[in-house]
């Protein structure tokens, strides 16, 4: 089987898949909100250079069961192939958010640091983000953890990869690791220029000692310039 951008540190992939398996069947209890949410996304990129991309997107939330609009997001950053294996990407994120009357506004910039490797038709790759978050005047600082796999199948038009990841988050203020979000998902080319993916994702988010728990319907287009 021939072995592709060989990631040096193989030790931590095992390492990385350990703590999202723990965090998915760990022992914390859950309260289950079951609300159901929507999130639209839509994404572009500019080839500026081999290596260097452009990148940007626009987002929408809504809640309550899909039918209230409550967030809207915009970000643009730079995705740069330092290695064959290595990815470095910073950008400036703005979110806006309005639950029970009240208006959230949050400004943040983040680097992620994604190392990655194949292994014939199987992708793994490891995002790790450091954010910084300007939330209503309040500064905090935020990592963020998400190892992802996937494979592609088909050929052509039917062609397909489809993919599990986890994600964990850890907040400075807050001083612990306070969300976690678990997603099954497919991505699939549709044109040369164009993308989409489609993934179902359960969010978790401690409050106090209780966890409320999301379920997530995500789509996302994807346009390359």
């Amino acid at each position: 089987m021939k072995t592709q951008a060989v990631w040096p540190a193989r030790g931590f992939i095992r390492f990385s898949f350990l703590i999202a398996a723990a965090s998915i069947v760990g022992s914390h209890p859950v309260a289950a909100r079951d609300d159901w949410q929507l999130w639209l996304e839509q994404k572009w990129s500019v080839k500026l250079a081999k290596s260097l991309t452009l990148v940007g997107k626009t987002e929408e939330r809504f809640q309550s069961d899909m039918s209230d609009f409550y967030s809207q997001i915009a970000s643009v950053g730079f995705s740069w192939k330092a290695q064959p294996w290595l990815k470095l990407e910073p950008a400036y994120y703005y979110q806006w958010t309005e639950r029970a009357g009240r208006d959230t506004n949050e400004n943040r910039v983040y680097l992620n640091v994604t190392p990655g490797s194949s292994w014939g038709r199987f992708r793994f790759e490891d995002r790790n983000r450091i954010e910084f978050r300007h939330i209503n005047r309040v500064d905090d600082w935020r990592y963020r953890n998400k190892p992802k796999l996937s494979v592609g199948l088909g050929r052509g038009w039917y062609e397909v990869s489809p993919y599990v990841a986890d994600e964990v988050f850890y907040g400075a203020r807050a001083g612990e690791w306070n969300r976690n979000r678990v997603y099954l998902g497919v991505e699939k080319p549709l044109t040369k220029a164009l993308d989409t993916e489609v993934y179902y994702m359960i969010e978790s988010n401690k409050t106090g000692r209780d966890w409320n728990e999301f379920h997530i319907l995500g789509l996302s287009l994807s346009v390359k310039f």
